[in-house]
């Protein structure tokens, strides 16, 4: 893998591809078994739907930016690890896939497209800096020892772009992407309003 050396963009495609196919993986396998219940996955649907003034809605933002950002983090830094940043990635299309299947409904996954177009990429990116951080290491062992600072520094200058796409990508998905998968269910009676309170899934 490490023979030759790919480029962030390179990386950043087999990221999107590895999250995709083991998205899809995850959600074939699953089928009804899920592990997750509904609740795990209209959890945060509920979240949005019932909350009120600016600020929980600001507070669910960041919530779901802190999140991300956190696994991001997470897949840069793993790059000391070499291939961690593509276990982290993988294992998240697995998680996705799970919740789609335990959604039980094939158009959900049309409600991921808004914020996905950002989310995903931003994750990939993080992904891809970090395989480049364990490639400046490989080269660092090897003897080059400006390799694993120039990547270190390129690393953090390039969570800039994934911090960007991350905080837009959260504010679709609380005012885009759930809005629209709300109104879906209940158009189509999975999510139903009682008494001010929301419930879906149930």
């Amino acid at each position: 893998m490490f023979g030759s050396s790919m480029d962030v963009r390179t990386w950043l495609i087999v990221g999107i591809v590895l999250f995709v196919v083991s998205t899809a993986a995850s959600w074939a396998l699953s089928g009804k078994e899920s592990s997750l219940s509904p609740e795990d996955v209209f959890g945060p649907v509920n979240d949005i739907a019932e909350a009120k003034g600016g600020w929980a809605i600001a507070g669910l933002v960041i919530g779901i930016l802190i999140n991300n950002l956190g696994v991001a983090a997470l897949a840069m830094i793993g790059g000391l690890g070499v291939i961690v940043p593509i276990i982290l990635i993988v294992v998240n299309g697995g998680i996705t896939g799970a919740a789609l299947a335990a959604m039980g409904d094939p158009t959900a996954v049309i409600f991921l497209v808004p914020h996905g177009v950002l989310e995903i990429p931003a994750i990939a990116l993080a992904m891809a800096y970090g395989m480049r951080v364990g490639e400046g290491l490989i080269k660092w062992l090897r003897g080059d020892r400006e390799a694993l600072r120039v990547e270190v520094l390129n690393a953090l200058l390039g969570f800039r772009k994934v911090l960007i796409l991350l905080a837009i990508a959260a504010v679709i998905e609380v005012f885009v992407s759930s809005t629209l998968y709300f109104a879906y269910q209940t158009f189509t009676g999975r999510c139903s309003i009682i008494n001010g309170t929301v419930s879906c899934g149930g």
